[in-house]
């Protein structure tokens, strides 16, 4: 009796254990696109023609680097907004005024990094053919390192790698 007991208890603790399993499968498997598609763009322009053949990235090159120049300052100044939060939140006085300050800043130079970058790509994309649109889109959507970089931020083919937060000095 005791042992009829223990195996039915060993039973449904291991159907209990395998349907949790397979919801857990399940459920990664069927949000894998949605994780896929809502990939970030990587920080500088050079991702748009890193899959064009050489001639072409070239050409593209020469439209890429002013506007690199260009959006460098909106991305130093994200940054520093960004460390300006993190200095008031380690801050061994909470001044609620001034994290709001800081957060507000913050807010403001990510919208202006963001919207600048985003003009930039839509004017880049459309300097390309539905083929080459097509190659960009297959970058962002690749999985773990691209081109031999662990993340985004590496540098394109021009050699351009954007800032870093280390980088920046501190501020005085």
């Amino acid at each position: 009796m005791i042992r009829r007991n223990v195996l039915i208890m060993a039973l449904l603790l291991s159907l209990g254990f395998n349907l949790f399993l397979l919801g857990a499968i399940g459920s990664r498997m069927g949000s894998v696109s949605d994780f896929r598609d809502a990939r970030p763009l990587p920080p500088n322009l050079s991702w748009i023609i890193r899959d064009l053949d050489e001639d072409r990235q070239q050409e593209l090159t020469s439209v890429i680097e002013p506007l690199a120049t260009e959006i460098i300052p909106l991305r130093l100044a994200m940054i520093e907004a960004q460390r300006e939060v993190n200095r008031l939140m380690a801050w061994s006085e909470f001044d609620n005024d001034a994290i709001s300050t800081a957060f507000a800043d913050l807010r403001a130079a990510s919208e202006a990094y963001g919207a600048r970058s985003h003009e930039q790509t839509i004017a880049i994309l459309g300097e390309l053919t539905e083929a080459e649109r097509q190659a960009a889109t297959n970058f962002v959507r690749r999985r773990g390192p691209r081109d031999g970089f662990s993340g985004f931020g590496g540098p394109g083919p021009d050699g351009f790698r954007p800032p870093r937060p280390d980088d920046i000095p501190p501020p005085n």
